[in-house]
């Protein structure tokens, strides 16, 4: 009898994980060049500062090449990128527990930024959390983005992009 209340207790506990991952779910990482310098090389000098270019992530008719002054499919020079990660429920439930959503941005291998915010979630619609990195456009930037459970720190789902900016002549 006692290996029969283990037995289902195990199953359960099992059970309770497995759902626990399928509640949250990162949705997406995306990405876009900030372009930051006041004139173009395109379109007739027409006024880019500012605005943003398309994701860049998983985009195959985006050239990151010298993105810095404008090259590639850059509108006008960069040297800031937009991180955006979505995370989403996967039930029309709110879930009772918290989790963490924990960000690591590395630079050419090399860890520049670490982040961990934890999430609540009031209704149920996506959560987009912001990033802005300086300096880039020339080095590989990988994104690492993870949803972990606050109470026992295991990690529920994770996505890694990675955005392939290079320079040279």
């Amino acid at each position: 009898m006692k290996r029969l209340i283990f037995s289902f207790i195990v199953l359960l506990a099992l059970q309770l994980s497995t759902a626990i991952a399928q509640d949250y779910k990162i949705v997406g990482i995306k990405a876009y060049m900030v372009y930051n310098k006041e004139n173009s090389i395109r379109d007739n000098d027409k006024p880019y500062a500012g605005t943003l270019s398309e994701n860049i992530i998983d985009n195959p008719d985006v050239s990151l090449w010298n993105v810095i002054i404008g090259s590639g499919t850059a509108k006008a020079a960069s040297d800031q990128t937009l991180v955006m990660v979505e995370v989403g429920l996967d039930s029309a439930v709110i879930p009772s527990y918290r989790v963490v959503l924990k960000i690591e941005v590395l630079y050419d291998g090399q860890n520049i930024f670490s982040q961990d915010q934890e999430l609540l979630f009031f209704e149920n619609q996506n959560y987009h959390h912001a990033l802005l990195l300086n300096d880039t456009g020339c080095e590989t930037l990988t994104i690492k983005a993870r949803l972990v459970d606050a109470r026992s720190n295991k990690t529920l789902t994770s996505l890694e992009k990675t955005i392939n900016y290079k320079c040279g002549e």
